[in-house]
């Protein structure tokens, strides 16, 4: 059975990083799939529930883009006519 909610799992890693971290994967799962790593504080709550909603497979897409300054607007849009 697939875990859709390995994505929202953090950690304090004193190696990496004294920040809150985070990661989210290309689709959902902890398997062997592509997994991005990044502080939990890069993205605001209104982001965060943004990814809560979208589907497994825009999660990755839309963090990365927000962690690297890239337009968000495909996924912004969407959110707001909700």
């Amino acid at each position: 059975m697939k875990d859709n909610t390995a994505w929202m799992a953090t950690y304090n890693s004193k190696i990496n990083s004294s920040e809150q971290m985070s990661y989210v994967t290309a689709d959902g799962n902890y398997g062997s799939d592509d997994v991005l790593v990044f502080p939990y504080n890069a993205l605001t709550e209104e982001q965060w529930n943004l990814v809560e909603a979208l589907s497994d497979y825009d999660k990755l897409p839309y963090v990365y883009a927000v962690v690297n300054g890239k337009s968000t607007d495909i996924w912004d849009q969407d959110w707001h006519q909700e």
